[in-house]
């Protein structure tokens, strides 16, 4: 993957699908994606592993990308009022435990007006993750519990491993609590596709799949399944396995079809139709969600409808963002 491409270099995408498939994620970060968390937004470099795949998706101008960086605020706790409240949960601001804070978003470097009174803590005084080997014998005996609750350690899967968070001028040791402290490795992960049709109306299969650490992928209509050197590929699972020049990315339609509204007269009818030819309810976008095989013809309900346009519909959420924005400043 390439690192600190430079804005100039960056070409930026359209990839929504990224935001609910995992699958589809690490299929774009394989080809070297990289997301930008302060312009929330997909990205790739002119040395990108594979340029080729990046190419084939809608180009974002970054100049019409809205700038979001995560800020951290000190909030006293006789200053939490409801009415406090309320402001951040609007504009989603989050609690930090670990750190004490509450993480909001500055929006073209500007914070709310109602956050002007409280310390924004710099990304310098943060607490600081470290991380300590304890084994699991160690780690289910009463002092290690007792010792998680009081300094709230936590566990990463990730790097399968302990870790503590501490004041960051804490000096480096070689021990913390009594543990070492050591730097753990981040586990390389291997994908599998898997194609099992019947668990579509087997519900306890579904369920077995999920024990098992399956994920269901729309973009690619299959079951995935991770592994690395500590988790390795279910033997059962590998007679389902799809060659990898079988795995085909399915496009994502969005429509707009106004007589799956319950005031009309025949909506149970057509939800029904919709349901019965896989296009699924979309809370947030309030449409229906249809995923096109590359090679197969739009059923012929749909073929009445045209897709709304994704990059339009972001724009327009992009602007009432803005637009939220703006009012909250002018309070």
């Amino acid at each position: 993957m390439e690192n600190n491409v430079r804005w100039a270099d960056r070409t930026y995408i359209d990839v929504p699908q990224a935001k609910t498939d995992e699958v589809f994620r690490n299929q774009i970060k394989e080809a070297g994606a990289q997301w930008d968390n302060t312009r929330k937004s997909w990205y790739y470099g002119p040395n990108a592993k594979n340029k080729e795949l990046l190419d084939t998706f809608d180009k974002i101008d970054p100049q019409t990308l809205t700038k979001v960086v995560n800020k951290f605020i000190k909030i006293p706790a006789d200053k939490y009022t409801p009415e406090l409240k309320e402001h951040l949960s609007k504009d989603g601001a989050s609690w930090v435990g670990e750190q004490g804070l509450w993480r909001v978003k500055e929006i073209n470097g500007n914070l709310p007006d109602y956050l002007s009174a409280f310390e924004v803590i710099p990304y310098d005084q943060l607490k600081k993750q470290v991380f300590i080997k304890v084994s699991k014998e160690q780690s289910q005996t009463p002092e290690f519990q007792a010792l998680k609750r009081e300094k709230k350690l936590g566990f990463s899967a990730a790097h399968v491993s302990w870790f503590a968070m501490v004041d960051p001028n804490t000096p480096e040791e070689q021990n913390l609590f009594g543990y070492p402290v050591h730097k753990p490795e981040n586990l390389q992960k291997t994908y599998h596709y898997l194609n099992i049709p019947q668990a579509k109306t087997d519900e306890n299969l579904r369920n077995e799949l999920k024990q098992a650490g399956a994920q269901w992928s729309p973009t690619y209509q299959s079951w995935l399944i991770a592994s690395d050197k500590h988790k390795p590929f279910p033997e059962e699972y590998k007679k389902y396995e799809l060659p990898k020049q079988e795995v085909v990315k399915y496009e994502l339609l969005q429509f707009d079809i106004p007589e799956a509204n319950p005031q009309h007269s025949n909506a149970a009818q057509v939800q029904n139709t919709l349901k019965s030819i896989g296009a699924t309810w979309n809370k947030e976008s309030k449409t229906y969600d249809f995923w096109k095989h590359p090679n197969k013809p739009l059923p012929d309900f749909l073929q009445n409808y045209k897709p709304v346009d994704l990059k339009q519909a972001k724009e327009e959420q992009q602007k009432q963002q803005q637009k939220q924005q703006q009012n909250h400043n002018h309070r």
